[in-house]
């Protein structure tokens, strides 16, 4: 079985490595990288969901393919992506992962939306808002110079969250799966709103720790994404 995971907002090819060590090698682990960044450095920031899902779309469609047996990973910002990937792989007949596994986003029919928009935001408030979400580099925190580098690529990513209009559509013939931290201000009934996003019955579990509790739980959010074990 094939792993793709799609990154969390300002992330890159590289954001799951933390991960990676406990999956096992019958399980090969890609994640798709965001234009702008990364491996794809020189490409241009793209600032709307729909431009993302283009974007990924003929990428993603090249790997699965084969019809080989694979599951797609998303955490916040790349939860959303990943549903949006599996509507539009369903619209064109194109095989589906075996499971739709998400991470840190409330289901996208609740409009959960934090008090913020941090896009729009000047500077200090910006650099001052992303630090009390957690999950920076400690770099951030000492370089002036890579706020600069990567202020752009964050306020281009949270735009294309805080600007993602949602829309009903019919639910996916897959499973959905959903992680989410104990700290991170997301209440049962807007995680339970990706049942809508699925003709099957979703399963969720909370871990200790706030937004990027992935890291802190990294050996059980990667069996659940392996397995689907969410016991």
């Amino acid at each position: 079985m094939n792993i793709i995971a799609l990154p969390f907002a300002g992330g890159s090819s590289l954001s799951y490595q933390s991960l990676k060590r406990y999956f096992s090698k019958s399980c090969p682990v890609e994640v798709l990288e965001y234009s702008g960044r990364g491996s794809r450095a020189t490409g241009t920031l793209l600032t709307s969901m729909q431009a993302v899902v283009d974007d990924l779309f003929p990428v993603l469609v090249q790997k699965v393919s084969s019809g080989a047996d694979y599951v797609l990973y998303g955490h916040s910002m790349g939860a959303l992506v990943g549903l949006m990937l599996c509507r539009k792989l369903h619209e064109q007949r194109q095989p589906l992962p075996s499971r739709l596994i998400v991470s840190g986003k409330a289901g996208p029919a609740s409009r959960h939306t934090r008090d913020v928009i941090l896009h729009k935001i000047g500077k200090d408030d910006f650099w001052n808002e992303v630090f009390s979400i957690g999950g920076t580099p400690q770099e951030l925190n000492e370089s002036q110079d890579f706020r600069e580098y990567f202020e752009p690529i964050l306020r281009a990513d949270f735009q294309v969250v805080e600007t993602f209009s949602y829309e009903k559509s019919a639910p996916l013939p897959i499973p959905i799966q959903v992680l989410y931290g104990d700290s991170e201000g997301l209440e049962v009934a807007v995680i339970e709103q990706w049942q809508q996003e699925s003709v099957f019955p979703i399963s969720y579990r909370a871990l200790p720790g706030n937004h990027f509790f992935i890291f802190d739980n990294a050996r059980t959010v990667a069996s659940v994404i392996e397995a689907g074990e969410m016991a």
